[in-house]
């Protein structure tokens, strides 16, 4: 990894590596060897003895990682990545405090910290509450801000229906993904169109914490979502004419059929007659009125 940091034209190089390796030298007494992190910044290099051991027969050696399926290579490879991320994560804090970074440094703040797993939820949450304020100052709209609300209710509801409170994002994989999809396709009855929203607003989610370093692989990179092509459904003249006639009692939906009839001949969505009001009315030379308003989609008239 290479990272370029500029401060008052002074430029410096960083490189960053983490490697795992087995200690071969040392074989415990159940034939197992302990696994070595080995941290190296601009050549400085520095190992640190992790408190996990394998046998040499389930170890790759090109990928520096468990291999196999079983439980304990499972277990293994999960706590390697959860010692990757917060590796990382040091190391970019590090950098923004602006403090001078050394394989020996990073291996110090570990020693004392330990590994720091992130959550799903935890980084969720950070999404959204970042999204809220983009919505507060108008970089988004409030109703994209509702849907990631909604989303994260969503990952939330079939977390504690899997019995637990959160999920490390070392944990994600496919059958997460899957199970998450049919539970919004069956527990939550949602259409394919609107499941299928659910799981893009959760893979942004996964793959900020990819960019962010506390995660080095995508869970959704195999994922196909499924959506379903809707034809554009229209009315016709007299179907509209027989709205616009038709006799309602009810004050509340009579006031919504003639937003709807209004709608339907200016062209405003919902979304633009919401925010029409007065000053949006303009008065021409012949009499005639117009609405000279900005739509909300595009911010052009």
């Amino acid at each position: 990894m290479y990272v370029c940091i500029c401060k008052k034209q002074t430029f410096m190089k960083h490189t960053f590596k983490i490697n795992f390796y087995l200690k071969r030298s040392v074989i415990r007494k159940n034939g197992k060897m302990p696994v070595v992190m080995r941290i190296i910044i601009n050549g400085e290099r520095t190992d640190v003895h992790l408190p996990i051991d394998i046998c040499s027969s389930m170890w790759s050696v090109e990928f520096g990682r468990a291999s196999g399926k079983t439980d304990e290579a499972r277990q293994v490879n999960v706590f390697l990545e959860q010692v990757h991320a917060t590796l990382f994560t040091y190391y970019r804090q590090s950098l923004v405090e602006g403090v001078i970074v050394t394989a020996k440094g990073l291996k110090q703040r570990f020693v004392q910290l330990g590994v720091q797993p992130q959550t799903l939820l935890s980084i969720f949450r950070k999404h959204n509450d970042d999204a809220y304020l983009m919505a507060k100052s108008e970089g988004i709209s409030m109703s994209t801000y509702k849907k990631y609300d909604l989303a994260f209710r969503r990952v939330e509801q079939f977390i504690v229906k899997q019995g637990k409170t959160d999920i490390q994002l070392c944990h994600l994989d496919m059958c997460f993904i899957n199970d998450y999809e049919l539970f919004l396709r069956t527990d939550c009855k949602l259409g394919i169109n609107m499941a299928a929203k659910m799981l893009q607003i959760l893979k942004k989610v996964v793959l900020l914490a990819r960019n962010l370093g506390i995660i080095n692989f995508n869970p959704f990179l195999n994922h196909h979502t499924k959506r379903e092509e809707i034809g554009i459904r229209y009315l016709t003249w007299s179907e509209l004419e027989r709205i616009k006639q038709k006799e309602i009692t009810i004050p509340r939906l009579a006031f919504v059929r003639d937003l709807f009839v209004f709608s339907s001949y200016t062209g405003l969505s919902y979304a633009d007659i919401r925010k029409l009001s007065e000053c949006h009315i303009s008065s021409f030379k012949n009499g005639s009125l117009w609405i000279m308003q900005n739509r909300t989609k595009t911010g052009h008239l």
